[in-house]
């Protein structure tokens, strides 16, 4: 992964797990297609000055095997490994089998080999459980949000009514928040036809159409 990886890419060598694969995702293509690669065990890193500490330090060789080790995952766990290349990027996905671990999960047998089915049971409930938590925290979390809003809403028609030459920097300062926050608020407000810009953005002013909406 990082003796391959562009380094004049914005994008950013990554490693993902998910329940069923392990996703290994480059900016860059391959050198060359990968049945060719595959076939003639061809070593062209992307980046040689990275391979040579990495062959010092005894954690890679010169002779290309990378793809012939990748393959090991399919040999020893009969799980497919799939490759992907395009101009920007290049994935490599290792499937992992789940079988085992549902099986696990649902079976639980205890010492003396009978199958209890408790563990399953357990594990529902208390799914069922987080997820009823994290509705309500986030039902919580949204009212706080709107109340916010609404307070931050006020804030900004007062002061359009003193002042409405006012720029979205100024008000990010009276009212202590950030542009963006700001700008979303603006936004949000001209949308439900409160308020109207009247002239350029420069040297243009606010006009309150309708403050009891709010």
């Amino acid at each position: 992964l990082l003796i391959h990886s562009d380094y004049f890419s914005p994008m950013k060598p990554r490693i993902r797990v998910f329940t069923n694969r392990i996703e290994f995702e480059n900016p860059g293509s391959l050198p060359l297609p990968v049945e060719e690669l595959i076939k003639f065990d061809e070593s062209l890193p992307r980046n040689p000055v990275l391979a040579k500490f990495f062959r010092v330090a005894k954690l890679c060789e010169s002779g290309g095997y990378g793809f012939d080790k990748m393959l090991e995952w399919k040999k020893q766990t009969g799980n497919d490994v799939q490759f992907e290349s395009s101009i920007g990027r290049t994935k490599f996905t290792f499937m992992i089998d789940t079988t085992n671990v549902i099986f696990e999960n649902e079976r639980n047998v205890d010492e003396s080999g009978i199958e209890t089915g408790k563990q399953s049971e357990n594990n529902q409930k208390n799914d069922k459980e987080s997820v009823e938590k994290n509705e309500k925290t986030d039902k919580k979390t949204d009212k706080k949000t709107d109340k916010k809003n609404e307070k931050t809403d006020k804030k900004i028609l007062s002061i359009m009514q003193d002042n409405p030459f006012i720029t979205i920097l100024q008000l990010s300062e009276i009212i202590g928040v950030s542009k963006s926050a700001i700008n979303q608020q603006i936004i949000k407000l001209r949308k439900n036809t409160i308020i109207h810009r009247e002239g350029a953005d420069k040297g243009g002013k606010w006009i309150i159409i309708n403050q009891n909406n709010n």
